[in-house]
């Protein structure tokens, strides 16, 4: 049904049959779909909009075009109202005028820090939702940094009662015109009228060129002196004087606040960011006005009454955040000067003191629970678990075995998984849990399962983990008594279940889970001693997409967590293989909110395959020049990896659509569906295609690489033969001569297989997922999120490309005859928050 629309959209609510959900819908009027400006315009916003992912933004889902060729954008549905229709009703309080205003400097402190400016900013363009947040709707006029834009000096798009002076002289703007507009809209909220009235447009112009708006304190009273010289300085006319980005602006409003990002370390209160607008009737479903988005959004299912906010807002993004049993302060982990180090932050402050300083990576701190030490991982001096004091200082080492270390409740011990994880599909082999004592480095086997992510209940009893199962590849969660013994099942469905952490009282188990689309908090009541589940679960619902790593204060009352707001997406660039060198520039294939995993170029160079994870597993195609995006797959089955056929007729993936984890087939236009595999009791993964079509290799279970020839009617794999004590080996390509394959082993490094004489070469200490270049000379392979080569005449190693700051790359495809590079780059966002009852 049509909600409204505005001069740059129509806009109708609509149910998403696919996925179940409802959205909103916004179409280019049918006018103007002829005119060229107008259409790339809303592409513009597209493409805006959707590259940002952050509470305060209003969520697009994807871009389209219908059989009519009307382009449309899929966007969320929210309850509430604009704040254009809550001023009808007069002034905001003090509070939730500064509240909103803190909310929308948040959002448009990410988009500044995109390259993004949205340059309309308006009340009837923020959105007020039922559960208290604030969304910045309509990036319908946002101009990318970079882009040659679509309006040039002399043009002055937007509204004018909120234009910056020079926007309405038609000048180039930056981020300083939207500090302008919501100095603009703050005003209103607290006079109840704008800064500068007119009866029409050039009037108003006149007045915000020309005229100084009155002193708020002489509209309303109680508007403190200190909130006054805020607005002022926002509504500066000449931009070198006036507040000079949003993230100062958000820096003033949290002072006047006295909120944490101030440098203050106690609080007289718990934040409102999240209060529910007390004005705000439940159920109200927000209508368009002319040039404002009005979305709706179901309510969410919430536990308790809780508040979030966050408490770090650097570029990249912070990781393995841990609170001191006190709760006011927490370490987490980001990337320093070249690797990663340990910081520690005040829950109220915002200058992070650095722990360590090794040339090594450390990672994964645990505050102890007297708050005095801090065990973490580290890759100095070979690698282990060390303790550090609470202020970092000196270190030692307490075990040279070790991932992701979890204190006893007595502070004598630690629990340690022997694989590190960051996240639920990174998975090399089988991990065990040992406990280790912390003063004496005496350690004991806990469970030789796999198990990974360790944390010890409040009383002793048990210690919580996650698992991969050998059969189904479920991620789920799992406790066992601490002495070791039968574990109990936590989670029992096909999510990704993982980061699992106690509840400071033994009653519930707190755990990562995308069983809600995206990975959010969920948690369980459980009971501690004998690990029995006793209900359902519970939805926390954390006001973000990706959440997890959750750590509490010892009372309970306060919880942090780290949030995941990258993307991935796929990217090309020219390569020389003769001299293993990179030609010219990055230039994007894919744009916008996608989680994009893995890309491969078909045979001829025409199409990309590729794997998106979020919302699900699916799989698509793509021209190189990022044209004609089709979807292959499109259900709840969990399909991956895609790999062409070498006559490019067929794409070979992994899938659990027949509830086991097997190789299928499908043809490039989405029809053709096929099992490849029997089952054969174990999950298979990363199916391979040899350059003659007739063999395929995969990985099968834990137990490394086998091969299937496809002419044997029985499609029984057979496990490749490899020399003793060589570990697990995961085939990820084959030689183009298909006499070798080249690959990982979980023992970090590359290697190379004979299939000729069952050698195994191993060619490096570190590296992922080499792949073959066109000749068989050279491979290329991921380390440390670049992209290097091995040279395998002369067996040296050069470093091809490194990435941007805050990204990594995550696969790499040659084209064909390897002159164009095709790579999946993500990039690093996120943020601890905290929240609190």
């Amino acid at each position: 049904e049509p909600v409204g629309g505005g001069g740059m959209g129509i806009v109708y609510k609509a149910r998403d049959t696919r996925l179940g959900r409802t959205v909103a819908l916004k179409f280019l009027p049918p006018e103007l779909t002829r005119d060229p400006e107008a259409k790339e315009r809303f592409l513009q916003e597209a493409r805006a909009a959707s590259a940002l992912d952050h509470p305060n933004v209003c969520t697009v889902h994807e871009i389209g075009e219908d059989e009519e060729g009307r382009l449309f954008l899929a966007m969320a549905f929210y309850d509430g109202e604009t704040l254009k229709r809550r001023l009808e009703r007069g002034p905001l309080p003090l509070d939730e005028a500064t509240d909103v205003a803190k909310q929308v400097a948040q959002g448009l402190t990410k988009a500044h820090r995109q390259g993004i400016v949205h340059r309309d900013v308006k009340p009837a363009n923020l959105m007020l939702t039922g559960d208290g947040v604030v969304k910045v709707l309509d990036f319908g006029i946002a101009k990318l940094a970079g882009s040659s834009g679509l309006t040039q000096a002399g043009s002055s798009l937007g509204t004018p009662a909120y234009m910056s002076p020079e926007q309405a002289r038609g000048e180039e703007v930056d981020g300083r015109t939207d500090v302008w507009s919501l100095g603009a809209v703050l005003y209103e909220m607290l006079a109840g009228r704008r800064p500068f009235p007119g009866d029409h447009d050039q009037a108003v112009i006149y007045a915000l060129l020309h005229e100084t708006p009155k002193p708020l304190p002489s509209l309303r009273v109680d508007v403190p002196p200190d909130l006054a010289r805020i607005v002022a300085r926002m509504l500066e006319k000449d931009p070198e004087r006036r507040c000079p980005s949003m993230a100062d602006a958000l820096a003033d409003l949290r002072a006047f606040r006295n909120e944490p990002g101030t440098g203050t370390v106690q609080r007289a209160a718990a934040p409102p960011a999240r209060r529910r607008w007390p004005w705000l009737a439940a159920g109200v479903v927000a209508v368009l006005a002319a040039g404002g988005l009005y979305l709706a959004l179901g309510a969410r299912e919430e536990v308790g009454q809780a508040q979030f906010e966050r408490l770090t807002e650097g570029g990249g993004r912070e990781l393995f955040p841990t609170l001191s049993p006190d709760g006011n302060s927490f370490a987490y982990v980001k990337a320093g000067e070249g690797n990663l180090d340990i910081y520690l932050q005040s829950v109220g402050g915002d200058n992070p003191l650095r722990l360590t300083d090794s040339l090594a990576d450390d990672t994964q701190p645990a505050f102890s629970p007297d708050g005095r030490q801090i065990a973490f991982r580290s890759e100095r001096e070979g690698g282990g678990i060390f303790v550090m004091g609470n202020l970092g200082g000196s270190s030692r080492r307490v075990s040279e075995i070790g991932f992701n270390p979890a204190w006893s409740p007595d502070g004598e011990e630690l629990v340690v998984a022997t694989e590190g994880v960051s996240g639920p599909l990174a998975r090399t082999g089988r991990s065990e849990l040992w406990r280790i004592v912390a003063a004496t480095g005496e350690r004991r086997l806990v469970t030789r399962g796999d198990a990974v992510q360790p944390s010890w209940s409040p009383n002793g009893h048990r210690i919580a983990y996650w698992s991969v199962s050998s059969k189904s590849a479920e991620r789920t969660v799992w406790t066992v008594p601490a002495a070791g013994g039968e574990a109990r099942r936590v989670t029992n469905d096909t999510f990704l279940n993982w980061s699992p952490v106690w509840s400071p009282d033994g009653r519930y188990l707190y755990y990562s889970s995308d069983r809600s689309g995206t990975p959010n908090i969920w948690r369980v009541p459980i009971d501690e001693a004998s690990g029995e589940v006793r209900g359902a679960p519970e939805a926390i619902n954390a006001p973000s997409e990706s959440s997890s790593f959750m750590s509490f204060s010892a009372d309970g009352r306060r919880m942090i967590y780290a949030t995941d707001d990258g993307r991935s997406n796929l990217e090309k660039i020219g390569f020389d293989p003769g001299r293993l060198a990179v030609e010219g520039e990055l230039s994007a294939v894919t744009e916008g909110s996608r989680s994009i995993f893995t890309g491969e170029a078909s045979p001829d160079g025409r199409w990309l395959a590729y794997q998106v994870t979020q919302p699900r597993d699916d799989l698509f195609v793509i021209q190189p020049d990022g044209s004609e995006p089709r979807q292959l797959t499109d259900d709840d089955a969990k399909d991956r990896l895609p790999r062409w056929a070498p006559d490019g007729s067929r794409i070979l993936f992994y899938s659990n659509r027949s509830g086991r984890y097997g190789a299928w087939t499908i043809r490039p236009d989405g029809s053709g569906l096929e099992q490849l595999t029997v089952d054969t009791g174990e999950p298979l993964y990363n199916p391979l295609w040899s350059p003659d079509g007739r063999r395929i290799v995969f990985i099968l279970g834990f137990k490394g690489t086998a091969l299937l020839d496809l002419d044997d009617l029985s499609r029984r794999p057979k496990p490749l033969p490899l020399p003793v004590g060589t570990g697990v080996f995961n085939a990820t390509s084959w030689s183009p001569d298909g006499r070798f394959l080249a690959g990982e082993l979980t023992r970090p490094g590359i290697a190379v297989y004979s299939l000729d004489s069952g050698r195994l070469d191993r060619l490096t200490d570190s590296g992922t997922s080499p792949v073959w270049l066109a000749g068989g000379r050279a491979l290329l392979y991921l380390d440390r999120g670049r992209i290097s080569a091995f040279d395998l005449r002369g067996r040296t190693v050069r470093e091809v490309l490194s990435p941007r700051a805050n990204s990594e790359f995550r696969s790499v495809s040659p084209g064909p005859n390897s002159r164009t590079l095709y790579l999946v780059r993500a990039t690093f966002e996120g943020d601890v928050w905290q929240r609190t009852n």
